[in-house]
C-alpha cells in the first residue's frame, strides 16, 4: 500500500486488493465497513480488543438470523407461523421426557415483538464487557 491514509487508499480502488486479500474473500466492502463501525462503537464504549473482535461475530450472526426468521414468523397462513396459544397447546402435548419445555412453556413462548431480541443484545454486550 501507498503512504497515504488507508481511508484514502481505499476509496480510490488503490487498496481494494489488500482487503481482498486480507479478509474472506466473499466479504464484501459493505460488510466490512459495517464490521470497522461496529469495532468502532465496541472499542469506545470500553470493551477489550479481542473481546469487541470476536464480539462482532456474535452481534453479527445474531442479528443475521433475526432478521432472516423475523418475517417467517410474521406471515398469516404460514403453516411454520403459530400463535402463542398454539405453541402452548403443542407443548402440553409434548411427551413426559420434556418437563422443563412442559413447565416452562408460558416462559418459552413469552415476549412481544423485539423483547427477546433486546434481551439477546444486551446479553451479549453485557459478556463483552466482562471480558
Amino acid at each position: 500500500m501507498g503512504g497515504g491514509p488507508p481511508q484514502a487508499e481505499y476509496a480510490d480502488g488503490g487498496g481494494r486488493q489488500a482487503v481482498r486479500r486480507a479478509v474472506r474473500p466473499s466479504l464484501a466492502a459493505s460488510t466490512l465497513r459495517l464490521a470497522e463501525g461496529m469495532l468502532a462503537i465496541l472499542l469506545a464504549g470500553g470493551i477489550a480488543p479481542r473481546a469487541a473482535a470476536w464480539g462482532i461475530d456474535a452481534l453479527t450472526l445474531y442479528v443475521n438470523a433475526y432478521t432472516w426468521e423475523l418475517p417467517l414468523l410474521s406471515r398469516s397462513g404460514d403453516e411454520w407461523a403459530a400463535g402463542r396459544e398454539e405453541v402452548l397447546r403443542r407443548f402440553a402435548q409434548f411427551p413426559d421426557a420434556f418437563p422443563q419445555t412442559k413447565r416452562y412453556a408460558a416462559e418459552l413462548a413469552s415476549g412481544a415483538e423485539h423483547e427477546r431480541f433486546d434481551f439477546t443484545i444486551g446479553l451479549i454486550l453485557d459478556g463483552l464487557t466482562r471480558r
